[in-house]
């Protein structure tokens, strides 16, 4: 579990900081996605935070793909948990 939560933020948190909507709020006034207002006089809408979660979560989903990947890794060469214990007493 452990590995699958900090592969997701692995993939999440510079995605989610290198896209913060807020970044460059002096450069728009009011913007649109697909004809939806995101953003209205500097503020962003409900539109606007749905637009910026979604691909924020996508690239955290592969991150945790990639934390289960190395769990999966690391319980089949044996190197933690129960066969590792036993074979270093």
């Amino acid at each position: 579990m452990t590995c699958v939560v900090f592969g997701f933020a692995v993939g999440a948190v510079p995605d989610g900081a290198l896209t913060w909507p807020m970044q460059h709020a002096v450069l728009y006034a009011s913007r649109s996605v697909d004809g939806v207002l995101t953003v209205i006089d500097g503020v962003i809408t409900a539109a606007g935070w749905v637009s910026y979660v979604k691909p924020v979560i996508y690239c955290g989903l592969f991150g945790a793909l990639g934390g289960f990947a190395f769990w999966v890794a690391l319980i089949w060469s044996g190197t933690c948990g129960k066969a590792a214990a036993v074979d270093r007493v």
